[in-house]
């Protein structure tokens, strides 16, 4: 089953083990770059996860007027920001479609934190996404 639309953080954890979530400086620009932080370093980003049909969702930061632009299209809005695979019950790879040129590459957190980056699906644990809902205010 796919992901629902709402409110949602992102984690994954790096090589090391170490817990990271998915963390955007300021929501608030057009375009926005995604950046992985541990836990407990910055509170991660509410992204707002909206279904548009089959494996394809736009994300976007939740209460904010930019999206995501790893793997997107920055100026073609029709396009789906990601395609949203399920690897198992509890976590999912991330990648952007093809019509992009680059949808055979998927979310990969750094080791360190940092701009998250897009590499070839390898299977570690650090491209396998857990999207954890949050309530409603």
């Amino acid at each position: 089953m796919g992901l629902l639309k709402g409110n949602y953080h992102i984690f994954c954890e790096a090589i090391e083990g170490k817990k990271l979530a998915v963390f955007i400086r300021s929501p608030d620009y057009l375009t926005e770059v995604v950046d992985c932080m541990p836990t407990n370093v910055e509170p991660p980003t509410l992204i707002s996860v909206e279904p548009l049909g089959g494996n394809n969702y736009r994300l976007t930061p939740a209460g904010g007027t930019g999206f995501l632009v790893l793997g997107a299209l920055p100026n073609d809005s029709s396009v789906p920001c990601k395609i949203i695979d399920p690897v198992d019950e509890k976590t999912h790879t991330v990648h952007p479609p093809p019509e992009t040129g680059i949808g055979d590459q998927y979310w990969t957190a750094p080791e360190s934190e940092m701009s998250l980056e897009l590499h070839n699906l390898k299977g570690l644990p650090n491209q396998k996404w857990h999207f954890v809902p949050m309530p409603k205010d």
